[in-house]
């Protein structure tokens, strides 16, 4: 495997470069900041009714910045789904470790169907450690986003907040 400085490795992966602490941490609650909450609708809206996808990044627990990548599915009448670019995902993911970011969450649209994941999106789920951003666009205008740990073949469902939401912590 290529690594982000044109280096060959075979066994390196993103989650080699993450600190052992020996447990695992669980959230509920997953934070996005509103950019990149905007960034990922933009991405999603604009290219309805294709499917899109691409990945977040994350720095100190909460996502905040998205990497689109292109999505080259073929596309079947009537159905959807996502494979992302072997290349831009690459690409997505060197910028994500450039920019000090690590792997939060993957991201994709429902275009006419609910923000929850298929069987396929649970089956070919590769990055147990990183959530699910689904976004469903049944009505274009009023996206609904849902936010998904998926991992052993099953998925939960986690509460997403914009960070803008979150309650002022001065006081």
């Amino acid at each position: 495997m290529s690594t982000c400085d044109g280096s060959h490795d075979r066994h390196q992966s993103i989650t080699d470069e993450r600190p052992a602490t020996g447990r695992t941490e669980v959230t509920t609650e997953v934070v996005i900041t509103p950019g990149a909450h905007a960034v990922i609708l933009a991405a999603c809206q604009g290219a309805h009714p294709a499917e899109v996808c691409g990945l977040v990044g994350t720095r100190h627990g909460i996502l905040d910045s998205a990497y689109p990548v292109p999505n080259v599915a073929e596309a079947t009448p009537g159905r959807c789904g996502f494979l992302m670019d072997s290349q831009g995902q690459f690409r997505a993911m060197c910028d994500l470790k450039d920019a000090g970011h690590e792997l939060g969450a993957i991201y994709h649209s429902h275009p006419h169907t609910p923000a929850i994941p298929s069987e396929a999106d649970i089956a070919l789920a590769a990055y147990p450690e990183a959530v699910h951003l689904v976004v469903g666009l049944r009505e274009v205008a009023t996206p609904d986003v849902r936010v998904w740990r998926i991992a052993d073949g099953r998925s939960e469902e986690l509460m997403l907040r914009i960070a803008s939401e979150l309650p002022d912590a001065a006081g």
